[in-house]
């Protein structure tokens, strides 16, 4: 698989973000950033695609080493983000006790349909 190098217009990169964590990327709108909601007529496909395997690092320079599998495609006016590796980086609630508060900011009433947790009982 080829490696190919991306140098970021900005900085600094995110403090969590280290080698082996997966790159995508989608389509970034400017002023609609942020929106559920891409330009209606712009036929673009807004779902993330997976990049690769980030390989190297150098928040100096704000360069990325990513692993393709193919030709790196073209990064302008996209949104980069990255999720961790499943098998290397394990996260989920740890304790006896769990308490959730949801909060609506908005002024616009909202309704929440269906809300889950995942748990697993530890030994004792």
């Amino acid at each position: 698989m080829p490696n190919h190098v991306i140098k970021l217009q900005t900085g600094p990169m995110n403090t969590s973000f280290q080698k082996g964590d997966i790159l995508y990327y989608t389509p970034y709108f400017g002023a609609q950033a942020g929106t559920n909601h891409p330009l209606p007529t712009s036929g673009i496909n807004t779902k993330p695609q997976k990049l690769g395997k980030v390989i190297a690092i150098d928040p100096i320079t704000l360069k990325i080493t990513v692993q393709t599998p193919g030709p790196l495609p073209n990064l302008t006016d996209t949104y980069l983000f990255f999720i961790k590796d499943a098998e290397v980086n394990h996260s989920g609630i740890i304790g006896a006790w769990l308490e959730v508060e949801y909060r609506n900011y908005s002024k616009i009433s909202s309704e929440i349909f269906a809300t889950a947790t995942d748990f697993v009982e530890s030994s004792r």
